[in-house]
């Protein structure tokens, strides 16, 4: 089983027995059917003894191996605002070779190589990306919400080209997104 799951010991249940259920040679349960969940592989033993006096007077003893996964590890970065073109690696967690990987959007927009688990990320547009990762017995997945400022500069007057005289006074004005980005003029001859 994965890590965290719970799992059901026994599936029949004869009510001329007594059900002692033991982990690690200490009795935990005297119910039927327990409901386990170990952090790590471990063993569990059923001793039953007919408590109606006939049969065979000699406990019975049977033992279950329950194996544990550890899942994946999926460590996405916290929600993030970025700039339209930004390269940006949405899981900052070791990869596990044991695991398959795969990245969605709702948005439509892939990551650069969406069988990875790494989410390298060159986005265009708002949305939100989720990493689904998959083991043998274990199943996990996050999301991560990518909002996208755009990139965009106008000028105004929006002529490439303008023709003035030599001693004529030009103006012109520009605006730029986001807000916060630096400008500076290359002078062309």
């Amino acid at each position: 089983i994965c890590q965290g799951e719970e799992l059901s010991l026994n599936n029949f249940e004869n009510p001329d027995l007594e059900y002692l259920w033991f982990e690690n040679g200490l009795l935990f349960s005297t119910d039927v059917n327990p409901l386990v969940s170990p952090i790590q592989t471990t063993t569990y033993t059923l001793v039953t003894q007919r408590i109606d006096g006939r049969g065979c007077p000699y406990p019975t003893i049977d033992s279950v191996l329950v194996m544990v996964e550890n899942p994946p590890v999926i460590n996405l970065i916290d929600d993030i605002t970025v700039c339209e073109g930004d390269t940006i690696q949405l899981n900052q967690t070791t990869i596990d070779p044991n695991a398959t990987y795969e990245w969605s959007s709702n948005n439509g927009v892939d990551v650069v190589n969406p069988q990875d688990g790494i989410g390298l990320l060159v986005p265009i547009q708002s949305g939100i990306y989720t990493l689904e990762a998959r083991s043998q017995n274990c199943f996990v997945e996050d999301q991560v919400e990518i909002i996208v400022i755009p990139n965009s500069i106008s000028i105004e007057p929006s002529a490439d080209t303008a023709f003035y005289c030599l001693e004529d006074t030009f103006q012109f004005s520009y605006r730029l997104s986001p807000p916060s980005a630096e400008s500076f003029w290359i002078e062309g001859r």
